[in-house]
């Protein structure tokens, strides 16, 4: 996989695998997911849940950034609506008052898991 194609905000029905996870699968289902991490409140590029599961339990959401993304399986659809969402998705965040959390250290402080069983992605 080439480096600009793991730059690139990829798609809603993305699958991916990420550095340092199990190489399960997972199916990209959110983008600019705001979730609270050790008391604070921000945001990942991207939720995903287990492909091909999907949503078992409202817990299962896994979250992480384009640099978390080790491969590219699948890229989802694209269309004129999507390609202006990913080609403004970073000024749109730049002009947010949510951080960007870190799978590595959530709040800058510290580098303690984000979800339980002891993986950061939440698998």
């Amino acid at each position: 996989m080439e480096n600009e194609e793991l730059e690139m905000l990829l798609p809603l029905g993305s699958v991916v695998t990420v550095k340092d996870g199990d190489g399960s699968l997972l199916m990209i289902v959110s983008r600019a997911a705001i979730s609270e991490v050790e008391g604070v409140t921000g945001y990942f590029d991207y939720a995903a849940v287990n492909y091909p599961n999907g949503v078992t339990d409202i817990n299962e959401f896994m979250f992480f950034n384009r640099e978390n993304v080790e491969s590219v399986q699948y890229f989802g659809f694209i269309n004129a609506d999507e390609q202006i969402f990913a080609d403004n998705y970073d000024d749109l965040m730049a002009n947010q008052e949510l951080p960007k959390l870190s799978v590595e250290s959530p709040n800058e402080a510290d580098n303690k898991n984000i979800k339980p069983n002891n993986n950061p992605y939440g698998f």
